[in-house]
């Protein structure tokens, strides 16, 4: 047989597959659905083999790897196609043992042995959680990706120190694609109680391991201070310029609540040094732990800024359902945000909360950007989602 045929993947928005059969003689060589296209069902309705890899066994069947759920999750399944199908009877894709990792746009390289290797391509781990625990503390690491399923990744810790067990602990993701872990409470797995220390957990370049390391620290160059030892307080990423973690609040080794301000900076040295440096302002919120902060990225006629909501004072009781915000730029300084008149969650502790930056249109030509609340408890443990939104692109200073 001297056809030639041709998968053509990402046809109708990159949910069709169909072969092209084109013979030498031809007078067709553009491919037509209605003539020399037959179509191929999709191995899984979920997922994709647009953005995926492939490579030629050498049996002659073609092997394929990744592709995505959604844009930029990949898949971890693999798949064979036989060349002689439709004709012979043979199947359509054949599904292949899968890979460790989802991929997206990943490369396939079929090797001597007749195995392929799969490399490169983008990772799709959402989510990285460290430490917690109900009745014992745990010290894992667990990627959890998301995408047109969840899943829990295989990634492993292989090599150099880790932390301890611990709870109440925070965790940002740096510039770096690096996890920087600050404080918490090791109370029940150990008698150290709050820590002050900094470690950093990074990918490997193999995309399946992780590695732990300990930072150096520094305290305040111009006080010689250093933040307490502490837990369940709130710490953001400020991004741009050099890279600060704030840190907010908390409860110290005593159990009393802190409303202390500080920024921490990673020094990119040999030695992995970390920076402190107090911040002394007035005018902000009480002192309090278990509320929540994040980023609010901010444009070009708003400053970044952290949002800080809920929480515990230092006498127990649950703080007020005020609004805090702090900008770095031009100088620090706490403001209250301005409301507007509308419903209001009631203040809890104990919550979690997110910024998300993707301007959605709520039918009136408003594109609108905000945190999202979720949970909490104050008397009784809430399962309420509530987000405090702006305009993506206000021309003056936003009113939430």
């Amino acid at each position: 047989d001297d056809s030639t045929k041709v998968l053509m993947v990402g046809l109708d928005n990159g949910e069709s597959l169909r072969v092209w059969t084109f013979k030498a003689g031809d007078s067709c060589v553009v491919p037509n659905r209605a003539t020399n296209m037959a179509p191929l069902a999709r191995p899984d309705s979920n997922s994709l083999l647009f953005c995926g890899g492939h490579t030629t066994l050498g049996d002659g069947r073609l092997f394929f790897i990744g592709g995505d759920y959604a844009t930029a999750i990949g898949t971890e399944f693999a798949y064979t196609l036989d060349p002689r199908w439709p004709e012979s009877g043979v199947p359509g894709l054949t599904a292949a043992a899968s890979m460790a990792q989802g991929r997206w746009y990943p490369t396939a390289t079929a090797l001597a042995d007749g195995s392929v290797l799969a490399t490169t391509g983008l990772v799709d781990n959402n989510i990285v959680t460290f430490g917690g625990g109900s009745e014992t503390l745990t010290r894992e690491l667990y990627p959890f990706a998301i995408g047109g399923k969840a899943y829990w990744a295989c990634n492993q810790v292989t090599s150099g120190n880790r932390p301890s067990a611990r709870e109440g602990q925070s965790m940002i993701w740096d510039v770096f694609s690096q996890a920087v872990v600050f404080g918490g409470d090791t109370t029940g797995a150990a008698s150290d109680g709050k820590l002050r220390e900094v470690w950093i957990n990074s990918l490997n370049a193999d995309d399946s391991t992780w590695t732990w390391g300990r930072l150096k620290e520094y305290p305040d160059a111009a006080t010689g201070a250093w933040p307490a030892r502490r837990s369940r307080h709130s710490a953001v990423l400020f991004p741009d310029g050099p890279n600060h973690m704030v840190v907010f609040g908390g409860q110290d080794s005593g159990g009393i609540a802190l409303g202390d301000l500080w920024i921490g900076t990673r020094h990119l040295d040999s030695l992995g040094s970390w920076l402190w440096q107090k911040l002394s302002l007035s005018g902000g919120p009480s002192a309090r732990w278990g509320h929540t902060a994040v980023y609010d990225p901010g444009h070009a006629s708003v400053k970044p800024r952290m949002l800080v909501f809920g929480g515990r004072n230092a006498d127990g009781v649950i703080a007020s359902d005020e609004v805090w915000a702090l900008k770095l730029d031009p100088w620090p300084a706490w403001s209250v945000v301005s409301l507007g008149s509308g419903a209001k969650p009631d203040p809890r502790e104990g919550h979690v909360a997110i910024f998300d930056p993707n301007a959605r249109d709520f039918g009136s030509g408003d594109k609108r950007v905000g945190m999202l609340i979720f949970g909490g408890e104050k008397n009784s443990v809430r399962n309420d989602i509530w987000e405090l939104w702006r305009p993506s692109q206000p021309s003056t200073e936003p009113t939430y």
